[in-house]
């Protein structure tokens, strides 16, 4: 079996007609320029769409935080952080109470652009050590924790990239699961049950479902009780 299906792999693993190529940045740029997203008047159209992610979170500093921060001259414990983190946990929330105050002022570029220039930073370094690796910058939502560890780090990244929606399954950007690009689209509450055939040509949507990843709809991965227990049904839409 080895033989007879090691050159067919070979020739799809090194060629342009596979997932891995067809996912990143220049292979959807090809597939987008080699795809007619014209609809048919004789098709019907219908999508679901899936989010797996969540807002970034708004940090908060805690003395637990600052317990192990490095001082120089060195601090003797008793004075930083303190018995219990009691200076630790002050200075925290006078650090706090500044970022809520800089948070409200006009033209503040928000936490994740500051984020970002660390891990800029970050990749620099990287560079200059020779390392072929770069972190993903921020975007301005997070894998959810339940996404499977594997997607995580494609989610970060997809987030980040300003040409897709900030929300997506750990594969897909949610807005390209809903249409292909500036395609009209229309919620399915919209469907003319009276006149079924005149629904064609136009894609329907049937909504967002929150809380599944790309492993769980596929159904790889996935705990067997997740469609009873791990979904409140009010984060379900569609």
């Amino acid at each position: 079996m080895h033989s007879r299906l090691a050159d067919d792999i070979q020739n799809w693993w090194t060629s342009n007609d596979n997932a891995v190529k067809d996912n990143g940045i220049s292979g959807i740029a090809r597939l987008n320029k080699g795809f007619d997203p014209r609809v048919s008047p004789d098709t019907y159209y219908f999508t679901v769409s899936f989010d797996a992610t969540r807002p970034f979170p708004r940090g908060k500093l805690s003395g637990q935080n600052l317990q192990n921060f490095p001082t120089y001259p060195r601090i003797p414990s008793w004075v930083f952080p303190g018995p219990f983190n009691f200076f630790a946990n002050r200075i925290a929330g006078g650090i706090n109470i500044a970022h809520n105050f800089v948070r409200a002022t006009p033209g503040y570029p928000g936490d994740v652009a500051y984020v970002n220039w660390f891990v800029d930073f970050f990749n620099n370094c990287l560079g200059l050590l020779g390392y072929q690796i770069r972190l993903p910058t921020l975007g301005g939502r997070i894998p959810r924790a339940d996404m499977l560890p594997a997607l995580s780090i494609f989610s970060v990244g997809m987030s980040g990239r300003i040409e897709l929606s900030e929300q997506n399954d750990g594969v897909v950007d949610t807005s390209s699961m809903r249409t292909p690009e500036n395609q009209p689209v229309q919620g399915i509450q919209a469907f003319n049950l009276a006149a079924v055939p005149k629904n064609k040509g136009v894609y329907w949507d049937l909504g967002l479902t929150e809380g599944i990843d790309h492993a769980d709809e596929v159904g790889v991965f996935t705990d067997p009780d997740m469609v009873s227990s791990a979904i409140p049904n009010d984060q379900c839409r569609g």
